[in-house]
């Protein structure tokens, strides 16, 4: 059994983004984001593959976008997300790299603040 797992570990490539070892996992950056930050996010984003990123997405995430959409929206997201039915890993990891790299250039152009998991990136209101 131990040789399974030896020789699995060789197949899995590491995970794409360097900067974010769990793209949409709530002790990440996108659980420091603003809700004005996540609302843009939301706007800037591909709604399809949104819904497919956060299928794969913990509950304590889904809420932080779900509380930042309209009732009617979230509603319609969610619908949307249990027709989906199952969905392949290797398409809400896609996915959720999309979104992520949609959040960084939304960044770059200075639309939303990507903070660290720091005392010097905590946002004041």
């Amino acid at each position: 059994m131990a040789t399974f797992y030896a020789a699995r570990s060789e197949i899995i490539t590491p995970l794409p983004w360097p900067t974010f070892a769990l793209p949409f996992s709530p002790s990440t950056t996108w659980a420091r984001l603003d809700p004005g930050g996540v609302q843009t996010l939301l706007r800037g984003a591909d709604k399809d593959k949104l819904g497919i990123a956060l299928k794969g997405a913990s509950d304590t995430l889904k809420d932080l976008f779900f509380s930042n959409m309209s009732e009617r929206a979230a509603k319609i997201m969610r619908e949307d997300m249990a027709a989906m039915g199952p969905v392949r890993l290797s398409d809400v990891d896609e996915a959720q790299l999309e979104i992520v790299n949609t959040a960084k250039q939304l960044a770059e152009q200075g639309e939303i603040i990507l903070s660290e998991n720091n005392d010097e990136d905590e946002l004041v209101y």
